[in-house]
């Protein structure tokens, strides 16, 4: 799984920067990146979970260098089955985690209130998306995904994979694709 925010592509850096940086300025709210590109083997990890018998998905996740997972945990996660059809898997995706007080540990919990506003931490970061030119996985409505977020950079999946565009690798090269007006221009 990587966690560099070197393999993001350039603009998403600069977004995921923004966002940290409005996190802790108006809601005294730390965050860290956690995943950014996908390997093909880590997608698939990804999209076994909830699908496959624990087993099977904890062969997926050692095979993909992923830590094995609880019953729990065993919930679906992604639709995306392939890094080709996910936007990680261009490095135009990155999840996050909520920092803990001590600086040491992190939190996925949808409630956490680290700074005792009485609010979600989740929804005040998430709702500095839009600002930040991002769109917030916590607004997808077929499964929330509160700790990702993406900048599509005006491409879908499909113009990707038509333009024959790689995954798995970060394109530094993809500009912003004018002829689609989906997610914000910044």
């Amino acid at each position: 799984m990587s966690n560099k925010f070197e393999v993001l592509h350039p603009i998403l850096q600069t977004k995921f920067k923004k966002l940290e940086y409005l996190s802790l300025d108006k809601f005294n709210i730390k965050i860290r990146i956690t995943q950014t590109l996908r390997t093909e083997a880590e997608q698939y990890a990804y999209w076994c979970k909830g699908r496959l018998p624990l087993p099977d998905v904890n062969g997926a996740m050692l095979k993909a260098g992923l830590p094995i997972i609880s019953p729990a945990e065993n919930v679906i996660v992604t639709k995306a089955k392939s890094a080709s059809s996910s936007f990680h898997g261009y490095g135009l995706a990155f999840d996050i985690c909520i920092e803990l007080a001590d600086g040491k540990h992190v939190t996925f919990d949808d409630n956490a209130d680290t700074n005792g506003d009485g609010i979600p931490d989740w929804d005040q970061v998430g709702g500095l998306a839009e600002e930040c030119g991002l769109e917030w996985g916590g607004n997808f409505s077929s499964i929330p995904d509160k700790p990702h977020f993406q900048d599509r950079l005006g491409w879908t999946i499909a113009q990707l994979v038509a333009a024959k565009i790689p995954s798995g690798q970060t394109y530094i090269g993809l500009p912003y694709n004018a002829t689609t007006t989906i997610g914000p221009r910044q």
